[in-house]
């Protein structure tokens, strides 16, 4: 009578029915799949340790450094890490995780302002072609990478700053709007020109290809990482601005390969 009477009783029981049977079938192949799995790691592990490659994979990005520094020189070495790891990783992992709050909290924005808001600041990461063929058929001084490193450098730390000492009160919708897009603008150009540098270099180096793509994702997720971690912390200590602080200083990781 009283699942008739309530329908939401009906919906419960099958949700329950249904993740009982997951979980058993779950289990079951988990019970199934572990004995071989077990004997499949155990093989991989005595392989490596009979080829010492466990101890050489703790050295090997350090050889992967040095064979990238001997060959394309340290201070592009160092550029892609500032790049990559400094305003991609740390610079726009923060910014990301401060926008929301920023922009609901501090702004008192609602969510469909904010979609707006966020879709409208987003352009830049649509515009990336554009921006590559720019930069392959209008150089700036001669060159064709550095100069529009140094420009989206300096918009970022520009904006990042603006948005961090400028009290929420005194940013209206609009410039909230061009602030968030100089922001990705920084990102977004300068990707396009280091990862153009990094094709480049591959092309003329094609067995140091590994090692570069290596590289750049290795400082990326680790540097986004320690982002993560450390983002929610200072959000709740020291509110949004801080964080867009942080990534005003990591803006400027850009303009120094420039």
């Amino acid at each position: 009578i009283e699942s008739i009477q309530n329908p939401k009783v009906h919906l419960e029981d099958f949700r329950l029915i249904l993740s009982s049977f997951f979980l058993v079938v779950c289990v079951v192949c988990v019970g199934h799949c572990w004995p071989t799995t077990v004997v499949c790691f155990d093989t991989v592990e005595r392989s490596l340790l009979a080829n010492n490659s466990l101890v050489d994979s703790r050295i090997d990005m350090a050889h992967t450094l040095r064979r990238l520094a001997d060959a394309l020189g340290a201070r592009y070495v160092a550029a892609i890490a500032m790049q990559y790891g400094g305003n991609q990783g740390l610079g726009s992992t923060l910014a990301q995780a401060a926008q929301s709050y920023y922009l609901l909290d501090s702004l008192g924005l609602d969510a469909a302002d904010m979609g707006q808001l966020v879709g409208f600041a987003s352009i830049p990461w649509q515009l990336k072609s554009l921006f590559g063929l720019l930069s392959d058929t209008v150089p700036l001084g001669g060159l064709h990478r550095s100069p529009y490193m140094l420009v989206a450098g300096t918009v970022g730390v520009v904006a990042n700053s603006v948005l961090a000492l400028t009290p929420a009160e005194a940013v209206s919708y609009a410039g909230a709007c061009l602030l968030l897009l100089c922001g990705k603008l920084n990102v977004a150009l300068a990707d396009v020109m280091i990862d153009a540098t990094v094709a480049e270099q591959t092309a003329r180096w094609p067995h140091l290809g590994a090692d570069l793509q290596a590289m750049c994702w290795c400082t990326l997720g680790m540097c986004s990482a320690v982002a993560n971690a450390g983002s929610g912390f200072f959000i709740s200590t020291l509110g949004p601005r801080f964080l867009y602080g942080c990534a005003a200083a990591a803006s400027s990781l850009a303009i120094v390969p420039g």
